[in-house]
């Protein structure tokens, strides 16, 4: 669905006229709408807003920067990463073993 500003409709307007071998600026058409009372009305969109809801405490850091481990699954690290697709939104979230360094 297309979006049609007051542009496009004085656009529209001046070529109808054209055709006719009337030239009026966009100004008159606009004097003019508004004197007959016509609207083109414009379907505001919302404010952006970056509010994301209440801030949460912070989760304790147990890991502090020691990215290595004596042994397999001891450590284990995520990531959590969100793609949004046409069908919808898929999360992925890898481990990884700081024993080995491998996912």
């Amino acid at each position: 669905m297309q979006k049609i500003t007051l542009a496009m409709v004085i656009g529209g307007l001046q070529d109808v006229l054209r055709e006719e071998n009337r030239n009026l600026s966009e100004k008159v058409i606009r004097r003019l709408m508004h004197e007959e009372g016509c609207v083109v009305k414009v379907k505001r969109t919302g404010k952006y807003n970056s509010y994301a809801g209440e801030v949460t405490l912070a989760v304790p850091n147990l890991i502090e920067r020691e990215l290595t481990s004596d042994s397999p699954e001891k450590k284990l690290l995520t990531n959590l990463t969100e793609f949004v697709i046409p069908a919808g939104k898929v999360y992925l979230s890898p481990m990884m073993d700081c024993f080995a360094g491998k996912s």
